[in-house]
């Protein structure tokens, strides 16, 4: 595969849960055997026997945010409690806003946040009207930065904006929303507060293979539960979260996934009164990383491949983890993070993740951004020439590549497009002559492209080529054949169209060229002698390369043809190189690479350390011991660890 690469730079908080058993939520976790009774019927905090216990030992839990489409129905294999969520204010402050470690003298979670009070009105109504007031007030950036929220409280209805881990961030929001509500018919006195979410309610349910439902109610922040009887209960909060009976076992399906851990359930307004339903799934994550290398490497794979791909599924999560507070979840489950696939018992992803629980790839002290792809073809990329701006880490620098065995280490068949499709899928307007010249290169290695035509002129980098092309990788050359070679020449052709109105033929007009029906490479010896491309009959090409020290010029009757290798962004650990790595034996037939060595060779300069690498807090997101103040990791390149192959993990084609 290729898992899912990473765009981050949100948070100033240490999730203090993280450095050791905290309080139940607070981390999110749950202690086995609750001791439910298995009814659907409302019961108090006595009756839940151990939901809200301490777990034993080192807990950490990931916020998945799942994707799934309305309505939201899901199953329950387990008995299970069903929470309403509500958030508390902790600490009303002011004057200016500090870290949460300096507010609550560590004792954040990562559920905890910033936010805006506005006001408080007897009225859902006149809340509502307070709401859209504000939003017709706003700047559009803020509206679509910060969502707002009503909530019931001592018998009045409340709104607040927000929320964020960033406390510099919520300051200026308070203050445009002083601006905004200046003169307005309800006082507006902005505070900002610290949130915290606690238990408000509880309701057992029983397992059943019929579904659940949950759509939003008629009020502000309500939340409607209808059980497979058709019984309906109403919840008032921030969100439900479904507590199963034992955390680390299959508990419930959603969208015909099944998952381990508990269910949440959010309800989000925004300014214009339209509703979402965000499903989280709340996992430990080890089984977390087990739904990861189930979405992206084969249960096949030697165990050390395996095992470093556990390693760099965890490193990712926790450092996107680090990221995360305010939030309400750390993670998705595509590849705009990483692959995520719900529970599994798989024997070699359980063992895996097992023999390395708790080890993360660390540089410096400091948790490494674990980028990872599925193939390189021969040799790795340095994060700068991907993202270019981006954060440069000493540790992901090109190396080796022992990724010969993936069948996408050179392309077999290729993307051959007209000269005005390649245009108008790159997002220009087709128009001759057209030119395609280097925008930067690197020591004969093209970084990025510029492609103009009379009329536009666009800047790209192979990444974003790749993207708009829906290549498989950013390792291409664009090679573009004339008609001297295709034999397809517009002046041999009927001429443009003609307008059905005047007769007149249009000159900007595409001709009717032949479709191109396959591009397959000519190789030998390991080099590319030439293209065998199939029109209305087939002929054989070779092309002229664009290269770092050439402009090309682009004519209708051009006929691009780009031909690549690997899969991915190729930054980081290659899957298809550990597993080539893991394969190798030394003269004893002993494994001649562990994961460790796949690792380290991959990253450069990292160490592998236990304990999700927490000797200070300075692994996490890095810990200024002078100033007490907590810092953000830097960004580097977008929020995902690497791209899954198309089929994975069934087959690799």
């Amino acid at each position: 595969m290729s898992g899912g690469v990473g765009e981050l730079r949100r948070a100033t908080a240490v999730c203090a849960m993280i450095l050791g058993a905290a309080a139940m939520w607070a981390c999110g976790a749950f202690a086995s055997g609750t001791g439910m009774a298995g009814g659907w019927v409302g019961g108090d905090d006595a009756a839940v026997g151990g939901a809200g216990d301490a777990v034993e030992g080192q807990r950490i839990v990931m916020r998945v945010r799942l994707s799934v489409k309305l309505p939201l129905r899901f199953e329950l294999r387990q008995d299970s409690e069903a929470m309403a969520v509500s958030h508390e204010v902790v600490e009303r402050e002011t004057a200016s806003a500090r870290p949460f470690t300096k507010v609550l003298e560590g004792s954040c979670s990562d559920e905890e946040a910033y936010a805006v009070e506005v006001a408080g009105l007897d009225s859902a109504d006149d809340v509502l009207l307070l709401r859209s007031a504000l939003a017709a007030r706003l700047s559009q950036s803020d509206r679509l930065r910060y969502s707002p929220s009503i909530c019931r409280d001592d018998g009045r209805w409340i709104l607040r904006v927000g929320a964020t881990g960033d406390p510099e961030a919520v300051h200026k929001l308070r203050e445009e929303l002083a601006r905004a509500g200046a003169g307005m018919e309800h006082s507006v006195i902005p505070t900002t507060v610290i949130l915290r979410p606690k238990v408000i309610e509880r309701v057992h349910l029983k397992a059943s293979h019929e579904p659940y439902e949950v759509r939003a109610g008629d009020r502000p922040g309500e939340l409607v539960l209808a059980a497979p009887s058709g019984e309906l209960v109403s919840f008032l909060g921030e969100g439900v979260r479904v507590v199963p009976r034992d955390p680390l076992d299959m508990a419930f399906n959603l969208g015909g996934v099944w998952y381990k851990g508990e269910l949440q359930i959010t309800r989000k307004d925004s300014w214009d009164g339209r509703v979402e339903l965000v499903a989280t799934n709340r996992i430990d994550i080890e089984c977390y990383v087990e739904g990861v290398l189930a979405g992206e490497v084969y249960p096949n794979w030697e165990l050390e491949a395996l095992k470093a791909q556990a390693v760099a599924a965890r490193t990712y999560a926790l450092y996107r983890k680090a990221g995360s507070c305010g939030r309400e979840y750390d993670v998705d489950d595509t590849v705009a993070y990483q692959r995520y696939s719900g529970g599994h018992y798989v024997e070699s992803f359980s063992k895996a993740v097992a023999q390395t629980r708790g080890e993360v790839i660390t540089y410096g002290g400091r948790l490494a951004k674990a980028h990872y792809f599925a193939s390189s073809g021969g040799m790795t990329e340095g994060d700068e020439e991907i993202w270019l701006g981006g954060g440069d880490e000493p540790y992901l620098e090109p190396v080796a590549d022992f990724d010969q065995s993936c069948p996408h280490y050179v392309w077999q068949n290729l993307p051959a497009l007209w000269a005005a499709d390649f245009l108008a899928k790159l997002g220009l307007q087709p128009g001759f002559p057209a030119w395609i010249e280097p925008a930067l290169a690197l020591d004969g290695k093209i970084l990025s492209y510029r492609f103009r035509t009379p009329s536009d002129s666009l800047t790209l980098t192979r990444e974003q080529v790749r993207h708009k092309l829906g290549l498989k990788s950013p390792r291409f050359t664009l090679r573009l054949v004339g008609s001297e070679e295709t034999g397809v020449s517009l002046a041999a052709m009927s001429g443009s169209p003609r307008d059905e109105v005047t007769g007149v033929r249009d000159a900007g007009a595409r001709p009717a060229l032949p479709d191109v029906r396959q591009c397959v490479p000519l190789r030998s010896g390991g080099l590319t002698t030439g293209y065998r491309v199939t029109l209305e009959k087939g002929v054989t090409v070779k092309g002229n390369a664009v290269e770092a020290a050439s402009a090309r010029q682009l004519s209708p009757e051009t006929l691009v043809i780009v031909d690549g290798r690997g899969y991915g962004h190729g930054v980081g650990l290659s899957q298809w190189g550990a597993q080539g790595m893991a394969t190798m034996r030394n003269e004893a037939g002993e494994p001649a690479y562990d994961y460790v060595a796949i690792l380290k060779h991959y990253y450069t300069g990292v160490d592998v350390a236990d304990g999700y690498g927490l000797r200070s807090a300075g692994a996490v997101v890095g810990f200024d011991a002078a100033s007490g103040l907590e810092i953000a990791p830097r960004a580097s390149g977008p929020e995902q660890a690497g791209e899954l192959e198309p089929s994975q993990p069934l087959t690799c084609d």
